[in-house]
């Protein structure tokens, strides 16, 4: 469940380009049908308590909300550590296979990493369409970097700003760092698309499977 104030989504609390951000997220959630997407049910507008501190003080006062209700999930991948190589594999190839259906409909999530990867019954969900938008081929290479530093995040959170800045990934990464040097590459246009790390998921679940967890 996710709630916002309509009165800052209508009436200018909330910048123009993050009003619009609620209702594309809203929009394009409810176009997708996928076990690898978390579901997205509706959303309607409810009265509910907002807090804040005025003065010193805590002060509640009731507000129209704008609800979106989404399917039920255990846990964030951000909430859980993961020392099981064949886990990994599991998660990198339903992300993959959430990421293809995207890019099939024309979608650039715009903001995969662990804490919008949801857990329902041990099987990882994309979640958070927040910064979703239509794009081109070109634009879905945004996703490919992330989902490859997200690769990372799993496997080493410590190697993480050194693959985010500078494209580098410790020596026991061995083949997958080839791998991962492509996702990340500065130039988008040679960057793998989803369906193509698809078609070659063996050699990337082999490369994972090879490192040996810190």
């Amino acid at each position: 469940m996710k709630c916002f104030d309509l009165f800052d989504i209508l009436f200018g609390r909330l910048i123009n380009t993050k009003r619009l951000f609620l209702f594309r997220e809203a929009r394009i959630w409810s176009l997708l049908d996928h076990r690898n997407v978390v579901k997205y049910h509706g959303c309607w507008v409810e009265t509910a308590f907002w807090g804040g501190h005025e003065g010193g003080f805590i002060a509640e006062e009731k507000k129209p909300c704008l609800y979106l209700k989404l399917e039920a999930c255990d846990s964030s991948l951000a909430a859980q550590t993961i020392n099981d190589l064949k886990k990994i594999c599991d998660i990198v190839q339903a992300v993959l296979k959430g990421l293809v259906y995207l890019h099939s409909k024309g979608i650039v999530h715009g903001d995969i990493r662990a804490a919008n990867i949801l857990i329902s019954d041990g099987k990882a969900k994309i979640c958070d369409f927040g910064r979703a938008s239509h794009g081109t081929d070109l634009d879905q290479k945004q996703d490919i970097k992330k989902f490859g530093l997200l690769i990372v995040e799993m496997l080493d959170p410590s190697a993480l700003p050194d693959a985010r800045l500078r494209s580098r990934f410790p020596k026991e990464f061995k083949a997958l760092a080839e791998q991962l040097e492509e996702m990340t590459a500065p130039n988008p246009e040679t960057r793998p698309t989803s369906a193509e790390l698809l078609r070659h998921k063996k050699k990337l679940i082999k490369a994972i499977m090879g490192i040996e967890l810190r």
